[in-house]
């Protein structure tokens, strides 16, 4: 959000685990929460996994990252994933 606190910007669209302090925001949508790993990665073979497991993955990352909010869509949209990624869920489109 620094485009909105340097006054370069009246609005954005970021995560709620960014820093908005001193911004008011509002939750306009909810997504549902996925874990995207590699098909090789010993995760792909639990059919549930919990926050903790994810949370305990020396790659994972508890904030957004840094990035456009278009360029972090692309690089998660099932329909961009890069080779190696597993298939897609039966209720994705």
């Amino acid at each position: 959000m620094p485009t909105v606190r340097a006054g370069l910007a009246d609005i954005g669209i970021g995560c709620m685990s960014d820093d908005l302090s001193g911004l008011r925001a509002d939750a306009i949508a909810e997504e549902p929460t996925v874990a995207l790993v590699r098909r090789e990665h010993p995760l792909t073979r639990a059919r549930t996994v919990t926050l903790s497991e994810v949370g305990a993955l020396t790659e994972f990352q508890a904030r957004c990252p840094d990035l456009p909010l278009d360029e972090l869509a692309d690089r998660v949209a099932f329909s961009a994933r890069p080779p190696g990624w597993g298939r897609r869920c039966e209720h994705c489109p």
